[in-house]
């Protein structure tokens, strides 16, 4: 009994780690064929960290939203994080959730975000043992796309 429990434990890591790794971007927005052209793209640096970005939740905050609310982009349970997402262009609010192997945190951003444009986000080690997340313009040879 113990062996089987071992197994599907394993088997159950196998297919949560291999889960994440395929999780597809993020669109949240009804028009989902949009061109590159007309949308802007966060996507995860290439640089080093020890920390890993996904997204948790997300807040459109431009003036043409009547009411902004937080929408679930990702969670723990089912599916996970998903570390890229394409926006419409706007001011957004974003719950990043950062993880580095068994401690994680959610750090926030305010970002306005252009269209055509591609953005990366990076977590990292803050003062006072805090995690930091930032989002900033780059190209396409910075990020994993």
């Amino acid at each position: 009994m113990k062996l089987l429990t071992k197994h599907a434990v394993l088997a159950f890591t196998i297919i949560g780690i291999s889960g994440c790794a395929m999780l597809p971007v993020s669109k949240p927005y009804k028009n989902k064929s949009l061109s590159n052209d007309k949308i802007a793209m966060l996507r995860p640096t290439i640089e080093n960290s020890t920390w890993v970005p996904g997204i948790s939740e997300i807040m459109n905050k431009s003036r043409d939203i009547e009411t902004p609310r937080w929408r679930s982009i990702g969670n723990s349970f089912i599916g996970g994080y998903p570390q890229r997402m394409n926006l419409l262009p706007g001011r957004y609010e974003i719950i990043f959730y950062c993880a580095n192997g068994n401690s994680y945190a959610f750090p926030r951003a305010k970002v306005v975000v252009e269209e055509g444009k591609i953005y990366s986000t990076r977590c990292f080690n803050a003062v006072d043992d805090q995690v930091g997340v930032e989002v900033i313009e780059s190209n396409i040879n910075n990020v994993k796309m």
